[in-house]
């Protein structure tokens, strides 16, 4: 403290004696410095930013009338950067450090495989995919190594216009003595920029593809779009914030997403293709064609394909399942019908062995473009006659069923149900039997009856069915008898619905035989030469006793289905696959058996798939996770890789990933209504689901109850650790483990997690950045 209080009294003294000397006057002022160096010009004084909160909100535009891609000029582009600021506002975006150039033309094909062919400049150059631009002319690769790069000019009198030149030797890789007239394409990659926050932009930041004829600099679509970003979008989902014509895929794994088909194209076209002889064999086979068509179409065939496939392609696409029926080329191909042009490398993606694919009629070793376009371009062999293209729709309507009567003898307590059956609009003639068509190996056709409880909720206690297998018709019509034993669940007054438990095999409209001698497993298809399993229309209300209004199903009342089945036939096209032998093609139909009501499942476990040090895969089993069949449950389980499959293939887990679902796993209205929300206003599930029975231990017949909102939540993020049980049973859970027999109350769950909370569903399901 002493030596503080000496340092104050130093100061004061050198203040009091500075002071004592300061009543004198000010000496002149010097003169002039000499005038220092310019200094660097400022930017105008116009709204700029320098960050955006998403990749849609970066949008650039290239000039054509200012871009030289084509010819013997010097290489340039223009292009405008615009950004929108925190609070909304499109302004210049200032700044960019560091694009990328993708340029292709289209160029006349060599033969009948296609109209027209893709060609990348940089490709065709010698020069990798494309060409970089920094201000300095110079940069590095993904490798690490400096390479040289066109010279990027922000315009100071205006911000955001950018000017890109070749200041280096020779002209830039991504010009090409291309035709001028012919449709030129540009795209724009750009890197380094941040968020509000600073942060890194999770999404490539890709500038929407602009096509033009560089003659005239008018803008041109490309005839060579067969498969819109759209088609993509119907699994893939798209990302927030862009243009309804600017379509952005949200979910595509390789290279971290160059979300557009054109953009795909740029690199995977001509130039990198390769046929079957040429990457199928040696020691380290590629294994598909990695030109776009080919190897899209062996990719999305992956598992139908797996015993076939080898080398890279064997590793990377052997698991995927598509989700829809493989034969409808017009699900992806919807736009003209530059598809049906058949090829070697479209036709060998698929039919992988010319020489022994058994669905092929002739031996195909060694055909050309030409041979395939003699007998492939028209008739009954045309790829759209040849793959059956629009089947699928055409079986929705063959085989419909309604019920004529119901009734129950007052003496036998027997009950009759008689079923007018319809073959594409007419009736069946005397005799008809709908055996020979059954579609799935030990599904014989039958017609189940549910009854519905007072909350619209099927009651699988009371789930019977009436067999038509082997039963002949007489007047358009088959009769069916549910003995008195079976009969007694159903009392008068009560509510039932009839519902189908059986597909039929279908080719062009017209019902098929199937083969039940074929060597398949239970439930899978034996249609043969060409049939495909098709659903069954039927679903009807009926009164036991008749007299009173039926209780609608809550699968079938809208206020209370959160699901959208129109949104499920987005990716799948038809529900009918999903249980291919059970003819159902409408949720309501599922939930016969699929409901709060079915305890027990036959897929208690979860199999999870790990990566051993060997680079092999192996299966880890986590018993005893999920005890019920409802809807809500498997649905959840299955699409979020929660299930017990003897082998990495459709939808699963590896490593901790989620591998094989085509969309963002946590962007519920893939799936669920937009304008619905999940809460009910007492905290509960909008479908009015208040329980759920459940088997526990699985096949115990120990029958509880449990809460469903925890439910649906632990079906996708399989919660089971202690920390997640006492989250659930702090906020009012029922779960298997207390072993009730009845849930009292609601969870709490919607107090956080109800939409417009800031940890609702909403907020946090409603898919995010790839």
């Amino acid at each position: 403290m002493k030596g503080w209080s000496y340092v104050w009294l130093v100061l004061l003294g050198l203040g009091l004696g500075l002071g004592g000397c300061s009543d004198g006057d000010d000496g002149q002022d010097g003169a002039p410095g000499p005038e220092g160096p310019p200094g660097e010009s400022g930017w105008p004084p116009y709204p700029i930013v320098q960050s955006v909160s998403q990749a849609s909100d970066l949008v650039l535009v290239v000039d054509p009338s200012a871009t030289v891609i084509s010819g013997d000029q010097p290489f340039q582009i223009r292009f405008t950067a615009q950004g929108r600021s925190p609070a909304g506002a499109e302004q210049a975006f200032h700044g960019l450090s560091k694009v990328a150039v993708y340029v292709s033309h289209q160029a006349p094909a060599e033969n009948n495989e296609a109209q027209s062919i893709w060609v990348n400049h940089a490709m065709a150059n010698g020069a990798g995919f494309s060409m970089y631009c920094t201000p300095s002319g110079i940069t590095t690769d993904r490798g690490g190594n400096e390479v040289q790069a066109c010279t990027l000019v922000e315009d100071p009198e205006a911000p955001g216009t950018y000017t890109g030149t070749w200041e280096h030797e020779g002209n830039a890789p991504v010009v090409m003595d291309s035709d001028p007239n012919a449709l030129h394409r540009i795209m724009v990659r750009s890197y380094d920029v941040v968020d509000h926050n600073g942060m890194p932009i999770p999404d490539k930041l890709l500038s929407t593809v602009q096509d033009y004829i560089p003659a005239s600099g008018d803008a041109a679509d490309s005839v060579k779009d067969i498969v819109s970003n759209q088609a993509c979008a119907r699994c893939h989902g798209t990302l927030n914030g862009f243009a309804e014509d600017d379509i952005r895929l949200a979910a595509i794994d390789a290279h971290h997403n160059y979300q557009q088909v054109e953009n795909c194209i740029a690199c995977h076209n001509r130039a990198l293709a390769l046929g079957d002889a040429d990457n199928g064999s040696g020691e380290d086979p590629k294994g598909f064609n990695p030109d776009f068509a080919p190897m899209v179409h062996r990719l999305h065939a992956g598992h139908h394909l797996a015993d076939a496939l080898v080398g890279d392609a064997k590793a990377e696409f052997s698991h995927i399942g598509y989700p829809a029926r493989g034969t409808e080329c017009v699900l992806c191909h919807d736009n003209g019908d530059g598809w049906q042009v058949a090829s070697v490398q479209a036709c060998e993606s698929c039919h992988i062995n010319f020489t022994s694919d058994d669905s092929l009629v002739l031996n195909h070793d060694g055909v050309t473009d030409d041979a395939c376009v003699n007998c492939h371009g028209s008739g009954n062999l045309s790829p759209a006659n040849a793959h059956r293209v629009g089947d699928t729709e055409l079986a929705k309507a063959v085989l419909t069923m309604s019920v004529a009567s119901f009734e129950r003898d007052a003496v036998s307590g027997d009950m009759t149900a008689v079923f007018d059956v319809m073959v594409n609009g007419a009736a069946v003639a005397d005799g008809f039997d709908l055996t020979p068509y059954h579609a799935g190996k030990g599904v014989l056709p039958e017609i189940t009856i549910t009854a519905v409880n007072a909350n619209g909720f099927a009651d699988y206690g009371r789930h019977k069915a009436f067999h038509l297998d082997n039963m002949t018709a007489v007047g358009g019509q088959l009769t069916s008898v549910l003995a008195a034993a079976d009969a007694m669940v159903f009392a008068d007054g009560d509510t039932v619905v009839f519902a189908p438990h059986f597909a039929v095999c279908t080719q062009g409209g017209e019902l098929v035989a199937s083969d039940p001698a074929l060597e398949v497993g239970p439930r899978q298809p034996i249609c043969v030469d060409g049939g495909i399993q098709s659903p069954v229309a039927i679903f009807e209300y009926a009164v036991v006793g008749g007299g009173a209004e039926p209780v609608m199903l809550q699968t079938d009342t809208p206020e209370r289905m959160s699901v959208d089945v129109a949104k499920c036939n987005s990716c799948h096209d038809d529900l009918t696959l999903v249980k291919k032998a059970y003819g159902n093609s409408e949720l309501a139909q599922c939930s016969q058996c699929h409901n709060s009501s079915n305890a027990g499942s036959y897929h208690a476990g979860v199999n999870l798939f790990v990566t051993n040090t060997s680079g092999d895969v192996e299966m880890e089993q986590v018993p005893n996770q999920y005890f019920n069949r409802d809807l809500m449950t498997v649905s959840h389980r299955f699409h979020s890789g929660a299930w017990d499959l003897d082998d990495p293939h459709a939808v699963f887990i590896l490593d901790n990933e989620l591998t094989g679902y085509p969309q963002q796993l946590n962007h519920c209205a893939a799936c669920h209504k937009d304008d619905l929300s999940l809460f009910a206003e007492d905290g509960g599930l909008r479908s009015a689901k208040r329980q759920v029975q459940v088997e526990y231990p699985p096949f115990s017949g120990n029958l509880y109850q449990v809460s469903p909102v925890t439910e649906a939540c632990r079906s996708c993020h399989v919660h089971n650790t202690p920390t997640a049980l006492s989250h659930f049973s702090n906020n009012g859970a029922v779960l298997a483990e207390d072993m009730s027999t009845a849930v009292a109350g609601v969870e709490s769950c919607g107090v956080c997690h109800a939409e417009g909370k800031t940890f609702g569903i909403d907020a946090m399901h409603a898919g995010s950045a790839h």
